[in-house]
């Protein structure tokens, strides 16, 4: 299967409708395509082999959210949409998006269908990840497939006759240090359950400056996650939209997204009857969500660093999997790396690649004057992964996450019994 012209074909095809909805001025459905099509450009970025055309390509899909990011703070304003001679009190109806008596500024009435596409583009239609690309996470793991388990197979009968009743945990709160594989988990999700339908959504896809507008696209959110069931919803930095509402510092519109957030979630039985929505909500800083929000999170899993077992396993995935032969043995290196998060050992890996294909090519940046034909008829020399392209790696990429880092989730465990 040819991932990459798949990836190629829906970024074109999401690009395209982004600017169309621009161009008819849907910016809450252009934001959630364009930022679609910024995640679409950095899959297949990964997916090219040279170091220049990886940049090329991650620049790319940063101009892409960063336009994104344009469509949702600062879009051109919309014309106004007349809806007869007056309003209801004889007054001239008001422009959409102009400030209503409390200063702030209205959604985009009548705009229904273009808050319900906004949504629509949150849907990953597959995954390349499996669960083996996943190192450690087993208690994630297992709690996903058991909720799809306990959804879809033959409920037990008593002694009667009847249906036993079951539940599951259904909202899902994944939470640890930055780069330790939450949204790969949730990448796994999209690939692995069969028949599901994956949003991918965070608040960057669903905040809006108009106002009402952020809590109307997650009620839409969930509707067509129901309408959708088998559903799986991916809520990514949580925290956005979940801020704990007893520190002062939010406004009177953040507070009214963490209640839509919040009867939202509500409106999803624990139950298995159709229709089944499993919600999972990530976040990087647990200690600042809303106590209403983390009561309605049936079931918290801790999402930790790496350990020495699982840090095998992310050298074997990304150097072994990938074509490298290494002469290295994986519990040295893995002893080498304490501390690093799984991102941290991918950046090692890419960094290796780099200093020692540079060592075995010196003349390689030479050929990059001579032109891209040029370019295409040379073939790059590697030799075996070693030890010491680890230990030089190691000096050049350090561990992002701190000791004091951990000292405050394992502080916010044992305060939250989690």
């Amino acid at each position: 299967m040819d991932i990459t012209g798949m990836i190629i074909r829906e970024r074109d095809d999401t690009l395209k409708a982004a600017r169309d909805a621009e161009r008819v001025g849907q910016f809450a459905k252009a934001a959630g395509l364009y930022q679609k099509a910024a995640t679409l450009q950095r899959q297949y970025a990964d997916k090219l082999g040279s170091p220049t055309a990886k940049a090329e390509a991650r620049a790319s899909a940063d101009q892409l959210a960063a336009r994104a990011q344009t469509m949702l703070t600062n879009p051109p304003r919309p014309r106004p949409v007349v809806v007869g001679p007056s309003g209801p009190s004889g007054m001239p109806p008001a422009p959409i998006g102009a400030p209503d008596s409390g200063g702030e500024q209205t959604a985009m009435s009548g705009d229904e269908q273009a808050l319900r596409s906004t949504v629509e583009g949150l849907i990953t239609k597959g995954s390349h990840v499996s669960w083996d690309d996943i190192a450690g996470l087993e208690e994630a793991k297992r709690e996903v497939k058991m909720a799809f388990a306990l959804a879809f197979a033959e409920a037990p009968t008593d002694s009667h006759g009847r249906k036993v009743e079951l539940f599951s945990w259904q909202r899902i709160l994944l939470y640890g240090p930055p780069g330790t594989g939450k949204t790969m988990l949730a990448a796994a999700v999209a690939g692995q359950i069969p028949g599901a339908t994956f949003f991918d959504a965070n608040w960057s896809g669903l905040a809006s400056k108009w106002f009402g507008e952020s809590e109307r696209l997650i009620q839409l959110l969930y509707v067509t996650a129901k309408e959708r069931s088998p559903s799986v919803v991916f809520l990514d930095e949580v925290d956005a939209m979940a801020a704990n509402r007893e520190t002062g510092s939010e406004s009177g519109a953040a507070k009214k997204v963490l209640t839509a957030f919040l009867t939202a979630l509500e409106g999803v039985s624990d139950k298995l009857d159709p229709p089944f929505v499993l919600t999972f909500a990530a976040t990087n800083r647990p200690w600042s969500l809303d106590a209403a929000f983390l009561s309605r999170m049936a079931k918290a899993i801790y999402i930790p660093l790496p350990d020495e077992a699982a840090r095998k396993h992310i050298f074997a995935l990304q150097l072994e999997r990938k074509g490298y032969e290494v002469s290295a043995d994986y519990d040295d290196l893995a002893r080498l790396t304490d501390g690093y998060s799984g991102r941290d050992l991918s950046n090692v890996c890419k960094q290796l690649i780099v200093n020692m294909v540079y060592e075995q090519n010196p003349h390689l940046t030479e050929v990059v004057d001579q032109g891209i034909d040029a370019l295409k008829q040379y073939h790059i020399v590697i030799r075996p992964v070693t030890k010491a392209d680890v230990e030089r790696a190691l000096h050049q990429v350090r561990p992002t996450v701190t000791p004091q880092n951990v000292a405050m989730y394992d502080q916010w465990r044992q305060s939250m019994g989690y």
